[in-house]
């Protein structure tokens, strides 16, 4: 398939039919003699940003593991009346609490932005690959693939992974100041 100035026009990988990702640029011939030097260092370039960007998301995970560390323990301190300061702990706990959820959100958002720009990063390189004599990235992504289809578990990506994790922190900020209510309840339960 090509465009309207008959440059070819290279298929995404994981897109639909019907849509198509432009990489080409100018024909060799137009381009000239530097042509395939700078198609290898494009190509280098578009797999060390996808890198840096799996980078940046480790990264970016560490952070908000961080920050939710540091809610929870002054979640766990409020609640326990251990701020010597704070006489009726509950609207901190509250506070810090809605804090949690947020940050839990954002992170979770995060992640599914970080995820998108990885999938749009992988498309360009697979599209890039077509004009390579191996494919390797799309090599990899296919047999990754049947891989999966052969496990007897249910293949998680480790976006969805990932994104398990603040979903758990969330549900953690919402059941911290709970938990001394509900471990009374279930002591009178057990021993009355």
């Amino acid at each position: 398939m090509t465009n309207k100035e008959g440059r070819g026009i290279p298929p995404a990988a994981s897109e639909p039919d019907d849509s198509k990702l432009e990489v080409s640029g100018l024909p060799q011939a137009e381009y000239g003699e530097l042509y395939r030097k700078h198609f290898f260092q494009q190509y280098e370039v578009a797999v060390r940003m996808a890198d840096h960007i799996s980078q940046r998301r480790a990264t970016a995970n560490d952070y908000y593991l961080g920050i939710s560390a540091v809610i929870l323990t002054v979640i766990a301190l409020a609640s326990q009346r251990t701020l010597a300061l704070v006489t009726n702990p509950w609207p901190v706990v509250g506070a810090v609490v809605a804090l949690g959820e947020i940050v839990a959100a954002a992170w979770y958002l995060q992640i599914r932005a970080y995820r998108r720009l990885n999938r749009a990063k992988c498309e360009v390189i697979i599209a890039r690959e077509r004009a390579l004599p191996a494919r390797l990235h799309e090599a990899e992504d296919q047999a990754s693939k049947a891989r999966r289809r052969g496990e007897k578990l249910p293949y998680l990506s480790l976006t969805t992974l990932e994104a398990v994790v603040p979903f758990a922190f969330g549900i953690v900020y919402i059941l911290i100041p709970l938990a001394p209510g509900i471990v009374s309840i279930l002591a009178r339960a057990i021993w009355g």
